[in-house]
């Protein structure tokens, strides 16, 4: 999954575990683009018909707690940990 976002900082990769009550993603963020690496919400996404391609839509709970925590404008409503 690759999405267009600024950053402060450009060129730091910077790993994320995002965690919610039923599921866990992992992704990774180089530059301006986060990369999912896995996610458990895949089967729920398909059978809602939300995840009909590879890359994750923008309004997707994980990535929105991941655009959150990097602008720091608020509080994510996942748990956010960065490795």
């Amino acid at each position: 999954m690759s999405m267009s976002t600024t950053f402060n900082r450009s060129d730091e990769l910077r790993h994320l575990i995002i965690k919610s009550k039923r599921s866990t993603a992992v992704m990774e963020v180089v530059g301006q683009t986060i990369l999912k690496i896995h996610c458990d919400n895949r089967p729920k996404c398909r059978l809602l018909g939300i995840k009909k391609t590879e890359d994750c839509p923008k309004y997707c709970e994980f990535v929105v707690a991941a655009r959150d925590h990097l602008r720091k404008v608020r509080k994510p409503k996942l748990q956010v940990t960065e490795i």
